[in-house]
């Protein structure tokens, strides 16, 4: 994603982040990675080019190795082009659909309102973005299935030999259920650490 202030696009996040972890050398021997949604190619490719010890996908597109990731798949990508932009840049994600996406997630109204205004805009050239995924296979994946939307991808996940988890859910469920989600990324990290 990319803010009208310039900050890095979607293709450079990997990129941005190893940077800042080389520079802050916060990397510990047992990181994992999480990417959640749209982030799990660029969580995949952070995960492999740090050497993490492992990266999880928390109901998102399935990555592997050397596919070229796009931000979203096509079909969504499509239903995307059709919203109104201004300045080269889709309105903030809580106005892609006709509900209210925040509706239900128990925050305090300051909270709330500070959420909606730092909200980032997706650039429309983001949507033709790509990378190559380096080699993922080596790394420790697990797959967290929340919503019905990624079960295919659940499934192909097993089939490839990534570690699955199905909890029932919601896509939102990190927002929404964030005590829970931690509660199932902390699992796997014990998890790893017996391996």
């Amino acid at each position: 994603m990319a803010r009208p202030s310039g900050r890095p696009v979607w293709r450079e996040w990997p990129d941005a982040l190893v940077e800042w972890i080389g520079g802050a050398g916060v990397v510990p021997e047992n990181a994992i990675i999480v990417g959640h949604g749209s982030s799990a190619a660029p969580a995949s490719r952070l995960a492999a080019d740090i050497g993490a010890r492992g990266v999880v996908v928390l109901d998102g597109p399935l990555p592997s190795s050397g596919m070229h990731a796009t931000l979203f798949e096509p079909w969504f990508t499509g239903f995307l082009q059709g919203l109104p932009s201004s300045g080269g840049f889709l309105p903030p994600v809580t106005q892609w659909f006709d509900f209210d996406v925040m509706g239900e997630v128990p925050m305090p109204e300051d909270t709330r309102r500070q959420f909606l205004a730092d909200l980032p805009r997706i650039s429309l050239s983001c949507l033709q973005d790509t990378f190559e995924l380096p080699e993922i296979d080596r790394l420790n994946r697990y797959y967290v299935r929340t919503s019905q939307v990624y079960e295919d991808d659940a499934a192909l996940a097993q089939a490839a030999g990534w570690n699955v988890l199905w909890v029932e859910g919601t896509h939102l469920d990190p927002m929404f259920r964030p005590v829970e989600m931690a509660g199932v990324i902390a699992g796997i990290h014990r998890d790893l650490g017996r391996m």
